[in-house]
Order: structure tokens, then sequence, then C-alpha cells
């Protein structure tokens, strides 16, 4: 598996992932659905593939592409220090497995430290919770509190 910065011809292809990803989400949490904007996933796509404080690398098995991930830099209030966190980590079914997520989180780690972050976060948006947990779990990380909670609008 070759891992490396999406191409701007390659939005396309990478939109496709997206949308596996997105259906894959939609099945878990069928309340997502109403959520899922083409429009915004493909600005994301875009910005995070050119913005310099963000990442967005894509996982190859030859030519075509079968996973990505993708974040940004920030720091706390309370310090100049910078952390990258991980926003989006995907694969698709048939290359799932602990050494390609593994590797995908390695090749951002690397661009994390060339942005001299101090520590990698990730989380889950709800999709498979206990899943990713094993899977941070066993790539080294510690888990830490992120909770969340809907706005009811009246």
């Amino acid at each position: 598996m070759q891992i490396r910065k999406i191409h701007p011809g390659e939005i396309d292809d990478i939109f496709v992932l997206f949308h596996q990803h997105t259906q894959e989400a939609i099945q878990s949490m069928p309340e997502l659905a109403d959520e899922i904007d083409d429009g915004a996933l493909l600005n994301t796509v875009r910005g995070w593939s050119i913005q310099h404080h963000m990442c967005f690398l894509v996982a190859f098995e030859g030519q075509r592409p079968v996973g990505y991930v993708a974040g940004g830099l920030a720091a706390q209030p309370w310090s100049k220090k910078l952390y990258a966190q991980i926003g989006l980590i995907f694969l698709t079914e048939n290359s799932r497995s602990m050494e390609n997520f593994k590797a995908l989180v390695d090749k951002f780690e690397e661009w994390a430290k060339s942005a001299q972050a101090i520590r990698v976060v990730a989380g889950d948006i709800g999709v498979n919770v206990d899943r990713t947990r094993k899977i941070f779990e066993y790539l080294g990380f510690t888990e830490c509190l992120s909770v969340k909670r809907d706005i009811k609008y009246v």
C-alpha cells in the first residue's frame, strides 16, 4: 500500500471513497443521512488537500485509492504548542487490517512531526466507537474524554 498526499486530479476518485465512508456511517447511524451534504464533502476534500495546516493523505493499492487519513493542526487555548488531530480515517473493507491502519496513522504522524506538533489525537464520529477504540488502542493511543450533545431547537 502506498500513502501520499492527494493530487488535484484525484479528487473525484477520493469522492467515491467518501461516499463509501458515508454510506457505511449511515448504516450504523441512520440519523446521519440528514447531515451528509455532497457539497460539503467536496469542499472538505478540496480544502484539506491545499491548506498548509491541513493534511489529506490517500492510500493506494496499485492505482486504486483504498483509503485516507485527514486532519489538521490546532493549539490548545492555554498553549502555543500544536497538536495534530485526525478528523477522518477510512479504509475500504477489503483493505482493512491493523497494518494498513497503522500505516495511515504513521504517515499522518510524519506530517505532524514536520509541522512540529507534539501529539496526535483522534476520535470517532460515532460510526463504530468500539471498533475505533480497539484500533487506536492497538496503535498506542490512550483514551481521553470526548463527549457530545445535540442542540435542541424549539
